[in-house]
């Protein structure tokens, strides 16, 4: 994204050598993985044992990506960047080892957040229970599916505050405070703009983690 990279002071030549280290590992990333399989015609223990494979594999590559990150940049600029990747993650960044390290998060909060999580998790598996089926029975209404979309929506984002509130409710005032200084000077960045730009101003898909979203930074699940 151009509007953090200005804000990180981060030189172009930096972004192309970073391109092309992160290009690199995501494409061994994707040779290792192989050919996917059919997953209808896998059952559902299946399903979950293919889908945490995915989620192990993943969270290897994005720590290649981030070690190649903390070789091409500069103290300053890393320090920013980690100021603007707590603002967009939100509470969410409470879910994170290292954060919850820096700001001392006892068991007995660790246990909150999980319940938080797995509550919230499951309000959203209820949600999307016989959705498919709904949009079925709509047909082709157009009105009637965009209707049904925002209602959902406006669910996810109910309960993506609740688990938000619920979580920065078990923090003590100085774990509070920290946590935001942890944010530094605000930044304001739009969907659109968190997009990574390719070479001649085309906007690529979202990788991984990056440009995701958390509950008290631009939506999601906390924990997602």
């Amino acid at each position: 994204s151009e509007k953090v990279r200005n804000e990180a002071e981060i030189f172009e030549e930096q972004v192309q050598e970073l391109r092309e280290v992160t290009d690199k590992i995501r494409a061994e990333a994707r040779a290792n993985q192989g050919e996917r399989p059919d997953f209808r015609s896998l059952t559902e223990e299946q399903r979950r044992e293919l889908f945490e494979k995915f989620r192990k594999n993943s969270e290897e590559t994005q720590k290649k990506v981030n070690a190649a990150v903390q070789e091409v940049l500069l103290p300053h600029q890393l320090e920013r960047l980690e100021e603007i990747r707590m603002q967009l993650l939100g509470t969410g960044a409470l879910l994170l080892e290292p954060v919850q390290k820096k700001l001392k998060i006892t068991d007995t909060q660790k246990t909150k957040f999980e319940e938080i999580t797995t509550s919230t998790r499951e309000k959203s598996q209820e949600m999307f229970s016989g959705v498919r089926e709904q949009f079925q029975q709509l047909g082709g209404d157009r009105e009637k599916i965009q209707a049904l979309m925002a209602e959902i929506r406006e669910k996810m984002q109910t309960a993506e505050k609740e688990a938000e509130e619920k979580i920065v409710g078990t923090l003590t005032a100085a774990q509070k405070k920290q946590f935001e200084e942890m944010k530094g000077k605000p930044f304001e960045i739009s969907r659109e703009e968190l997009r990574p730009q390719r070479p001649g101003g085309q906007q690529g898909q979202r990788q991984g983690g990056q440009g995701g979203q958390r509950p008290g930074g631009q939506g999601g699940q906390p924990g997602q």
